[in-house]
Protein backbone atom coordinates (compact mmCIF):
# COMPACT_ATOMS: atom_id res chain seq x y z
CA UNK A 1 0.00 0.00 0.00
CA UNK A 2 1.21 3.13 -0.52
CA UNK A 3 1.92 6.16 1.21
CA UNK A 4 0.35 8.79 -1.08
CA UNK A 5 -3.13 9.79 -1.81
CA UNK A 6 -4.11 8.55 -5.75
CA UNK A 7 -6.79 10.47 -6.43
CA UNK A 8 -7.76 7.83 -9.44
CA UNK A 9 -9.55 5.88 -7.20
CA UNK A 10 -13.11 6.50 -6.44
CA UNK A 11 -14.39 7.26 -2.88
CA UNK A 12 -17.49 8.02 -2.71
CA UNK A 13 -19.34 5.14 -4.31
CA UNK A 14 -22.86 3.67 -4.29
CA UNK A 15 -21.23 0.36 -2.98
CA UNK A 16 -19.95 1.88 0.16
CA UNK A 17 -22.41 3.97 0.97
CA UNK A 18 -24.79 1.30 0.62
CA UNK A 19 -22.56 -1.21 2.95
CA UNK A 20 -22.00 1.77 5.62
CA UNK A 21 -25.75 2.15 5.84
CA UNK A 22 -26.23 -1.45 6.18
CA UNK A 23 -23.49 -1.82 8.92
CA UNK A 24 -25.21 1.76 10.24
CA UNK A 25 -28.47 -0.11 10.77
CA UNK A 26 -27.79 -3.19 11.81
CA UNK A 27 -25.04 -2.89 14.39
CA UNK A 28 -27.09 -0.92 16.67
CA UNK A 29 -30.43 -2.53 16.56
CA UNK A 30 -27.82 -6.10 17.64
CA UNK A 31 -26.47 -3.87 20.19
CA UNK A 32 -29.62 -2.89 21.55
CA UNK A 33 -31.38 -6.08 21.57
CA UNK A 34 -28.40 -8.11 23.73
CA UNK A 35 -28.20 -4.83 26.05
CA UNK A 36 -31.03 -6.12 28.01
CA UNK A 37 -29.01 -9.22 28.41
CA UNK A 38 -27.00 -9.83 31.07
CA UNK A 39 -24.02 -9.81 30.62
CA UNK A 40 -24.70 -7.29 28.31
CA UNK A 41 -22.96 -7.97 24.49
CA UNK A 42 -21.48 -5.52 22.54
CA UNK A 43 -20.54 -5.96 18.59
CA UNK A 44 -18.42 -3.33 17.62
CA UNK A 45 -17.76 -1.17 14.63
CA UNK A 46 -14.07 -3.63 14.24
CA UNK A 47 -17.15 -6.32 13.02
CA UNK A 48 -18.38 -4.25 10.28
CA UNK A 49 -14.86 -3.40 9.12
CA UNK A 50 -14.11 -7.06 9.56
CA UNK A 51 -17.07 -8.35 7.40
CA UNK A 52 -17.19 -5.14 4.68
CA UNK A 53 -14.22 -6.51 2.90
CA UNK A 54 -15.51 -9.74 1.85
CA UNK A 55 -18.82 -7.86 1.26
CA UNK A 56 -16.99 -5.56 -0.86
CA UNK A 57 -15.02 -7.89 -3.18
CA UNK A 58 -18.31 -10.12 -3.42
CA UNK A 59 -20.68 -6.93 -4.59
CA UNK A 60 -17.48 -6.19 -6.81
CA UNK A 61 -16.82 -9.50 -8.59
CA UNK A 62 -21.10 -10.68 -8.86
CA UNK A 63 -23.00 -7.42 -9.43
CA UNK A 64 -22.66 -6.18 -13.29
CA UNK A 65 -21.57 -2.83 -14.08
CA UNK A 66 -24.91 -1.09 -14.54
CA UNK A 67 -25.63 2.75 -13.91
CA UNK A 68 -29.36 3.62 -12.07
CA UNK A 69 -30.34 6.98 -12.34
CA UNK A 70 -26.76 7.83 -13.36
CA UNK A 71 -24.71 6.24 -10.47
CA UNK A 72 -23.29 3.02 -11.25
CA UNK A 73 -23.47 0.23 -8.76
CA UNK A 74 -20.21 -1.87 -9.57
CA UNK A 75 -17.54 0.71 -10.63
CA UNK A 76 -14.82 -1.66 -10.24
CA UNK A 77 -12.90 -3.65 -7.91
CA UNK A 78 -13.30 -2.88 -4.27
CA UNK A 79 -10.38 -1.02 -3.12
CA UNK A 80 -9.08 0.31 0.26
CA UNK A 81 -10.43 3.52 -0.18
CA UNK A 82 -14.11 2.02 0.15
CA UNK A 83 -12.86 -0.11 2.86
CA UNK A 84 -11.46 2.51 5.03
Amino acid sequence: MANTDDPSIPVNTFRAWVLGLIWAIILPGINQFFFFRFPAVTVSSLVAQLLSYPLGRAWASLLPNKKIFGVSINPGPFTVKEHG
